[in-house]
C-alpha cells in the first residue's frame, strides 16, 4: 500500500512538472491515491529485500533497473492482453525498448526508488509494522485487506465493460447497467 500511494504521488508530480503544470490523474484504482504497478513492484521488491539489502549499491541499482524495465514491459503487455488498452507508450523518446513499452530513462529512475526504497522505506515501513503488530491490529488489517479487494475487483470490472462500452456493446446485465451509469469513463 505504501508503494502504490508513493508510486502515485512520485507519477503525479513527475507529470505535472514534465506538463507544464497541468495536473493528470496518474491513480490506477477507482477509489483511493493508489498505483497498482507500484503496490506489486512493492511486494516484490520486500520478498527480494534481504538479497537485494546484501548487494552494494550500484549493483542493486543496475539490477533492479533492468528488472524494473522487464516489470513493466510485463505490465504493459497483460494490460493489452486482459483490457486490450495501453497506458503507456514511450515510442516518442530517446531509449526506449519493446516497442515504447519501456525506455532507459524510466528503468534508471525505478533502479534508484528501488536503492531509496531498500535504504529507507522499506526499513521505516518495517520498524511501523513491529510496532502495530498487536491483535488489536488485526481486525483494522483485515478490514483494509477486504476494502482493498473490493477497490480491485471494481476497479477490474469497471475497465472491462468500459473496453466493451467502447466498442458499442450495450448493457446485458444489470451489473453492466450499474458499471455504466456510475463509472462512465
Amino acid at each position: 500500500v505504501i508503494c502504490s500511494v508513493i508510486g502515485f504521488l512520485i507519477e503525479t508530480l513527475f507529470c505535472f512538472v514534465f506538463s507544464g503544470g497541468e495536473y493528470q490523474c496518474r491513480k490506477g484504482l477507482l477509489y483511493g491515491p493508489f498505483s497498482q504497478v507500484y503496490g506489486i513492484g512493492g511486494i516484490l521488491l520486500t520478498l527480494l529485500y534481504h538479497r537485494l539489502k546484501a548487494k552494494s549499491k550500484p549493483t542493486t541499482f543496475l539490477i533492479c533497473t533492468l528488472a524494473g524495465g522487464l516489470y513493466e514491459v510485463g505490465c504493459s503487455f497483460l494490460q493489452e492482453l486482459l483490457f486490450g488498452t495501453v497506458s503507456w507508450d514511450y515510442e516518442w523518446m530517446w531509449g526506449h525498448f519493446f516497442v515504447g513499452r519501456t525506455n532507459l530513462i524510466y528503468m534508471m529512475l525505478f533502479g534508484i526508488l528501488v536503492v531509496f526504497y531498500i535504504g529507507y522505506i522499506y526499513p521505516w515501513a518495517s520498524g511501523l509494522m513491529d510496532r502495530c503488530n498487536s491483535r488489536r491490529w488485526v481486525p483494522f488489517t483485515k478490514a483494509c485487506a477486504v476494502l482493498m479487494a473490493l477497490n480491485v475487483s471494481l476497479s477490474v470490472i469497471a475497465v472491462g465493460r468500459w473496453n466493451v462500452r467502447l466498442d458499442g456493446i450495450p448493457p446485458a446485465k444489470t451489473i453492466d447497467q450499474f458499471i455504466d451509469v456510475a463509472y462512465p469513463y
